[in-house]
């Protein structure tokens, strides 16, 4: 979902959700966040959708990610 700037069938409502794990001693680091989208906020938001991007970081150099909704 590609949500505009000052699109007024959206809005963005903040962060939903954070967190880490892995590091130090581990051989990934996982870092996830998801915010909250509002459709039709004129109607009391009758749909919300949750995007969100996971990475993971992995002690060989390399990476990879999920992005959904």
């Amino acid at each position: 979902m590609q949500v505009r700037v000052n699109d007024p069938l959206h809005r963005y409502l903040g962060e939903s959700g954070y967190g880490i794990t892995g590091g130090v001693g581990q051989p990934f680091v996982r870092v996830y966040r998801s915010g909250k989208i509002c459709f039709l906020p004129q109607l009391n938001c009758p749909y919300v959708r949750y995007p969100y991007v996971t990475l993971y970081a992995f002690g060989n150099g390399g990476w990879s990610s999920e992005v959904g909704t």
